[in-house]
């Protein structure tokens, strides 16, 4: 086991265990991979121009898929080949991982103690779990340790994204945002109301310069090809080649019957009616 990150009274407060792997995937939804590479691309962008590495996912209220949002974003970062940690801010819950006991973490971190940086099954990926539950976290997100803690984990990774509780009902989230480079909000179509999308406008305005965007979540695929109709260009265009294929095939096993000389003759008009019958399938056909 390799201690490093932090240094005190000549002991470490932060571990890499390499014996311990957390497990995750990401979302094999085309939509949401969408989604997910381009705030990648936006977020290595602000890294090159700003040096920008730790960014910062809340709610604008509670079960937005803030951390849906947040472990894909960390998986693909990590996929492209930089060193990316996930760490868990909520404190509030003590969550286990591979039903083991509560694994020390950020609360024990900031408390001065020692906390794990896991491994996972993901290359380049690490992850820090939230630690052991405390009553009122944002107490200790107000000491100088928690502004050391970004500063530490910046040096040591390309990127850090932190899964934090909703801005508008724990203020977990807004006693981080000075010690962040980025902020990301995430809302949920279905559940977020225009109340707590003012409110959580009204939290981040100080910051504006950290301000990276809002995420709607919960947008189903007919409302998502109405707002973006061509997002699903290359998907449309892989199935037409394979239903090309098909049809090339079909064609092809004709061609070798004993009338295949009768059946050759055909073969331009059935090629010419080739992308008509492709494009009618695929109208016919709704995304799932």
């Amino acid at each position: 086991m390799r201690r490093h990150v932090f240094e005190r009274q000549q002991r470490s407060s932060m571990a890499k265990s390499e014996n311990q792997i957390v497990n995750f995937y990401s979302e094999e939804n085309p939509a949401t991979r969408r989604v997910i590479s381009t705030l990648a691309v936006q977020i290595h962008e602000y890294k090159k121009k700003y040096d920008k590495t730790s960014i910062l996912l809340t709610g604008c209220s509670a079960s937005n898929g803030t951390t849906m949002i947040a472990i894909n974003l960390a998986v693909y970062l990590a996929q492209a080949g930089m060193t990316t940690l996930l760490v868990d801010a909520d404190m509030r819950t003590a969550v286990k991982h591979d039903n083991r006991i509560v694994d020390r973490g950020l609360s024990d971190v900031l408390s001065g103690q020692y906390g794990e940086i896991r491994h996972t099954n993901i290359e380049n990926m690490y992850f820090m779990p939230s630690g052991r539950p405390l009553k009122d976290p944002a107490l200790l997100m107000c000491k100088d340790s928690s502004a050391e803690f970004f500063k530490r984990t910046a040096e040591k990774f390309d990127f850090v994204i932190i899964d934090c509780p909703a801005v508008t009902i724990v203020p977990e989230a807004l006693t981080m945002f000075s010690s962040v480079d980025g902020v990301l909000l995430i809302c949920s179509l279905e559940k977020t109301t225009k109340k707590q999308l003012q409110a959580a406008k009204n939290v981040i305005e100080p910051y504006a310069k950290k301000y990276y965007g809002l995420v709607v979540n919960s947008v189903d695929a007919q409302q998502y090809r109405s707002l973006f109709p061509n997002s699903d260009y290359y998907e449309k265009k892989k199935k037409r080649e394979v239903i090309k294929d098909k049809f090339r095939n079909k064609v092809g096993n004709q061609n070798d019957k004993p009338n295949g000389a009768q059946n050759s003759k055909s073969n331009d008009s059935l090629y010419g009616k080739l992308n008509d019958i492709v494009n009618n399938v695929l109208s016919d056909k709704k995304d799932r």
